[in-house]
């Protein structure tokens, strides 16, 4: 079986640290077929750093409105984003005090450390982009635009799924991308809808864009596709004219519904035509489908591999001419909790035959329930290529209330992006020191005792003695 890879479109700047990150992740990890793995930065209930409550990380302290988060590029390195749906007080209508709403907001991370640097809160039309869990989704989409979607309870011909993306990060100014119904002759697959997908350019600029997303309740296995092409402002249905489609089967067989908090990935091509997707349903394993509603692959023929039902994620990337899936294994409540599993993928890019590489982490994050069956988040970036052309790819893993970290996936030998390491080294020297706590927020006026330091590129443990 033939088909593509999903992958994101953003860039990354490699560089060289001695410094594993924030909190790091103490397992060894073996070559397997010539590729190794680095964690960079991990905050997790396994190794301590996530404590309950810790008013200093907000997707720590108020975990059930941080569902998701993603990697963007802002034009010269990546970040990791979170989508919060964050707490805020407004007036209420009759006057009689205030009441909290959720807040469409954005937390930025720094990739390399883990280090906050930024909430910026969203708006659209000069008004804040509130309702409840209105950042339940973010993305980065092929265009590099960085996207939020909210959860709705019920598509309809008049409750429409929206799509903001955001055009300034400092501002928080965001313009509506999509504002997608269900027709009257689809609404046998209205529904709750969680999480979606896209392809290509949600604002339709540099290409035409695809949103999907499956049904979280209801009858059947449906599965909602739109598509808007490049230039025109309306979206419509892509399944033969259709927004609704059922799928055939699932795995396990014999599942009548997605039930709670699916999500959809769709394989990159380079004809951006999303013909080929997985959905993972809380009531099914993740399954590879086309838009003719057909089964392509699922892990029936692989059922040793085969991850926990209930625990959304999956996606897959190619390196050194191997391809590879990433999926979860289970949610909070087996041990270890809420880890990730790296397999390459059966000759023919099949699931029978993939091999195992790593578990990530092989503790997992932590097993702690978050209120709920929420997706675990799951993304790759683009490839990176040092002076010898060994390639290498980071990779995030988020599951609310249990943990977060970037691990790095690289050809054995890779030492990063040619010509750049000697360079940062001598630059970093004399570069301002930014301090940070182990939380990752930052210091500035640090006392006695150990800190983060970061110069630079170069982030390091130093002690302070006054």
């Amino acid at each position: 079986m033939k088909k593509s890879l999903l992958f994101a479109s953003a860039l990354v700047l490699s560089v060289s640290s001695a410094f594993a990150g924030v909190d790091a992740d103490e397992a060894s990890y073996a070559t397997t077929n010539g590729i190794d793995v680095d964690c960079m930065w991990l905050h997790s209930r396994v190794n301590g750093s996530w404590a309950s409550g810790n008013q200093d990380i907000p997707f720590i302290s108020n975990y059930g409105k941080v569902r998701t988060a993603t990697i963007w590029n802002d034009g010269s390195a990546d970040k990791v984003v979170m989508g919060y749906s964050k707490p805020v007080n407004y007036p209420k209508a009759d006057g009689s005090g205030e009441e909290a709403i959720d807040t469409a907001t954005l937390l930025i991370y720094n990739i390399v450390n883990g280090a906050l640097e930024n909430e910026v809160q969203l708006s659209y039309n000069n008004e804040p982009i509130k309702n409840l869990l209105s950042a339940n989704q973010i993305g980065t989409d092929d265009a590099g635009n960085l996207w939020i979607a909210g959860y709705i309870p019920t598509i309809s011909t008049e409750a429409a799924y929206k799509v903001y993306v955001v055009k300034d990060v400092t501002t928080g100014e965001c313009d509506l991308a999509a504002e997608l119904f269900l027709p009257e002759d689809d609404m046998a697959a209205s529904g709750r809808i969680d999480y979606c997908d896209i392809l290509g350019d949600v604002t339709g600029a540099t290409s035409h864009g695809i949103v999907m997303a499956p049904i979280a309740s209801g009858s059947d296995l449906y599965v909602l596709r739109w598509k808007r092409e490049q230039g025109a402002a309306e979206w419509a249905g892509d399944f033969d004219g259709y927004v609704s489609l059922a799928m055939g089967e699932a795995y396990p067989a014999g599942q009548t519904t997605w039930a709670t908090a699916p999500s959809v990935a769709i394989l990159w091509d380079e004809e951006l035509t999303g013909e080929n997707f997985y959905v993972d349903g809380n009531t099914t394993c993740p399954s590879l489908y086309n838009t003719t509603g057909s089964m392509l692959e699922s892990f029936a023929t692989a059922t040793d591999m085969a991850p926990a039902v209930g625990c959304n994620g999956v996606a897959e990337f190619e390196l050194a001419d191997k391809n590879f899936i990433v999926y979860v294994l289970a949610q909070y409540n087996a041990t270890p909790g809420c880890a990730i599993r790296v397999a390459e993928l059966g000759e023919g890019m099949v699931f029978e035959g993939m091999t195992k590489y790593w578990d990530l982490p092989a503790a997992g994050l932590g097993e702690v329930s978050d209120g709920g069956t929420r997706i675990h988040g799951i993304m790759t970036t683009a490839k990176m290529t040092d002076e010898a052309g060994k390639t290498a790819r980071y990779l995030l893993t988020y599951k609310c209330n249990n943990g977060i970290g970037v691990y790095r996936i690289q050809e054995e030998g890779y030492v990063g992006e040619a010509g750049i390491d000697g360079v940062i080294a001598d630059q970093d020297a004399n570069a301002p020191a930014v301090y940070y706590n182990f939380q990752g927020v930052q210091v500035q006026n640090p006392e006695n005792g150990m800190y983060i330091v970061k110069r630079g590129n170069t982030v390091t443990k130093e002690a302070i003695v006054k």
